[in-house]
């Protein structure tokens, strides 16, 4: 039997049909030994490719699942890997190679040999975002650097972007950091910073990364890792940091068996550290023996979307034309609006609706909430920053970590400080500032302490004594993360105080999709972090109201990425809004902005429809008047149509 140019027969056995794969996908499944790049744009078979090559290599026999590695960015795509191998090899088998994301990966090292950099390695603490943000105040304090003077923002983003980078304290010595007074002062910080951190034998995000590739500059770790893990599979390697590509680097530099997938098409993370041509033009350089593929099939979309995705960024070239197999399809349809409002008042069923900013989606929830139709949002950094969001995690942080080792209990401070009058007890803030007494935080400790004070009302310690039960209530929440959950808002009267507004139901929805969110974590060792992880790489939490459950999903396209819909709307295509005017101030965020579209376009399987309203209301509160987006002008008219908006809002079929 021939496929294209290739005979099956001659390929030899494999555990599964070769006919499931393209000519295209063939190539790089057979490439066993040495380093290969594969070029995968949109709905090209990426993932069947992976999976596929992976269980080629161990069906050859000479090599053990032990030894794969496949590293990606985000926890689900890691758990598809081993579920998609478990068809194809069995769950026994599948189960023995190791797939993971890099902050896991990097966790993992620390865990073993973390020691060597003067950690202790089963006692680590990996703090979230606000945490570690507390840490740097701190440190900025102590090294005398005026927060009027010195924006922690700024002093943040600085860490992250050396991080990134693998700029250590040592690197401020060069004369290229050594005569900037900003500079001088953030080496103090940074150093500053990292001392508080290995003294609390804490991590931040970036240090699991940064961290291990510290850990392998060690030369008899790099060795033992080296020579744990012979195959090595990189998901999304557009999306790597300088820092990640040095953990895939260090790793493969014997063996040489490392294949890195992506498509430079969908390099839409550059704000979160990544350097696409950066890590690609390091590749090929410590790997000249590289040999490289493209796959050339499109199996999700049809032609219409295909074409309109490609488009969008054939200015930069980035790969061949794409195959299509699944037809022509209906031209994209693009709709124009007199107002946000009206652009928001549609109806959809198994669909998508992506918007370039978290701004925008008010207007589309207050529809949908008015209408009564059930919807869902992605979950990325700016979902996890709505109050009723925040709320539940304090809880929850409480129900997990109030009775651990003490020095995990410095997140109890926040948690408590956030919900000691969420529900309202009349604990507001003129009674915090009495139970402080000049102190900034607040603990359980002292809350019981404040209970027995006799400078405080009857009244008031009544409160307190009520808010303490709620917290040794909620402690007595046991089991999976989505049992606390609804152990906590049975405790605590949370949801019923929301109330049935429309404000209300809207966070009372919000609360159902965090605990969607969090139910694919139940069987993590430590759930909340493993999902904190996942959110803040910016690639969201998943949603799952059940297989019969019928919703809309909102999201921003960044946290769609990896996903697909029968149906997308891809709203707010205008002028100033997509591209955002901010990302447009330099020739590479423009460029993005064109690739961020791409990613939008090719969500679509089906249909996709394109919206813009000639006013919005921007963040200022004023209405503004806007033109269509220069992206239409980039797609042949051939593949789209302008459609009236009343037939473009009717619900599809």
């Amino acid at each position: 039997m021939e496929k294209g140019n290739i005979d099956l027969a001659a390929l030899g056995s494999a555990p599964f049909d070769w006919s499931d794969l393209s000519p295209s996908q063939i190539a790089p499944v057979r490439h066993v030994a040495g380093p290969l790049l594969i070029n995968a744009g949109a709905g090209t078979g990426k993932t069947r490719t992976i999976i596929y090559r992976i269980a080629y290599i161990i069906a050859q026999g000479s090599v053990s699942a032990h030894s794969i590695l496949a590293v990606t960015f985000t926890r689900k795509a890691a758990r598809e890997i081993v579920q998609r191998l478990e068809k194809l090899l069995g769950a026994d088998l599948a189960q023995q190679i190791t797939a993971v994301t890099y902050h896991a990966l990097g966790l993992k090292m620390l865990q073993a040999y973390g020691d060597r950099l003067g950690y202790h390695p089963k006692k680590l603490i990996v703090y979230d975002q606000a945490e570690a943000r507390k840490v740097l105040v701190e440190a900025m304090q102590e090294v005398g650097a005026n927060q009027s003077i010195w924006d922690p923002q700024r002093a943040a983003e600085a860490l992250k972007t050396w991080k990134d980078n693998r700029v250590t304290p040592a690197d401020f010595e060069s004369d290229e950091f050594r005569e900037d007074l900003w500079n001088r002062t953030m080496r103090r910080i940074y150093e500053r910073y990292l001392e508080k951190m290995r003294a609390a034998n804490a991590l931040d995000q970036d240090d699991l990364i940064y961290q291990a590739c510290l850990l392998l500059e060690i030369d008899e770790v790099r060795s033992l890792w080296q020579e744990l893990f012979r195959y090595i599979t990189v998901d999304e390697f557009q999306d790597a940091s300088i820092a990640q590509y040095g953990l895939v680097q260090m790793l493969a530099w014997n063996h040489r068996n490392v294949c890195c997938v992506g498509s430079q098409a969908q390099a839409i993370y550059s704000w979160r550290g990544a350097q696409t041509e950066t890590v690609l033009c390091y590749l090929r350089e410590d790997f000249p023996e590289i040999q490289e593929y493209a796959l050339l099939e499109n199996y999700r979309s049809t032609e219409a979307i295909v074409r309109t995705g490609e488009a969008l960024v054939a200015e930069w070239n980035y790969g061949p034309l794409l195959n299509v197999h699944r037809g022509a399809g209906e031209p994209v349809q693009v709709a124009e609006f007199q107002t946000e409002w009206e652009e928001a008042d549609f109806l959809a069923r198994e669909a998508a609706i992506l918007y370039r900013t978290w701004a925008q989606a008010h207007v589309i929830e207050q529809a949908f909430l008015h209408a009564g139709i059930p919807y869902g949002i992605v979950g990325d950094r700016f979902f996890m920053d709505r109050a009723e969001i925040r709320d539940l995690l304090a809880y929850l942080h409480i129900a997990y970590y109030t009775n651990a080792a003490p020095d995990v209990l410095q997140q109890e401070v926040s948690s408590v400080l956030r919900i000691l009058n969420r529900p309202e007890r009349g604990l507001g803030r003129s009674v915090l500032r009495k139970i402080q007494k000049g102190n900034p935080g607040l603990t359980a400790e002292m809350l019981f302490e404040a209970s027995a004070r006799d400078d405080l009302s009857d009244e008031v310690k009544e409160r307190i004594n009520a808010f303490l039960n709620v917290l040794m209530d909620i402690q007595e929440c046991e089991g999976t993360v989505t049992e606390r959950f609804d152990c906590i808002l049975a405790r605590t009267g949370y949801r019923e105080w929301l109330g049935d507004s429309i404000e209300g139901r809207r966070k009372r929805m919000s609360l159902e999709m965090l605990r969607s969110m969090l139910a694919p974590y139940e069987s993590a060792e430590d759930p909340l972090a493993e999902f904190y992880r996942d959110v803040e790489l910016g690639g969201g939490a998943d949603i799952s109201f059940g297989e019969d459950e019928r919703f809309v999903t909102l999201s921003t396209i960044h946290a769609a990425k990896g996903l697909e819909w029968p149906i997308v709307f891809l709203v707010g295509v205008e002028e100033h809004v997509f591209p955002n005017a901010r990302a447009t101030k330099t020739q590479r965020g423009l460029e993005e902005e064109y690739r961020l579209a791409h990613v939008a376009a090719t969500r679509a399987r089906h249909k996709l429809y394109i919206t813009y309203a000639r006013s919005r209301t921007g963040e200022d509160g004023k209405v503004a008047e806007h033109g269509p987006s220069p992206f239409l002008g980039k797609i042949p008219r051939q593949w789209w149509t302008l459609v009236n908006a009343h037939s473009a809002i009717r619900s599809p079929p």
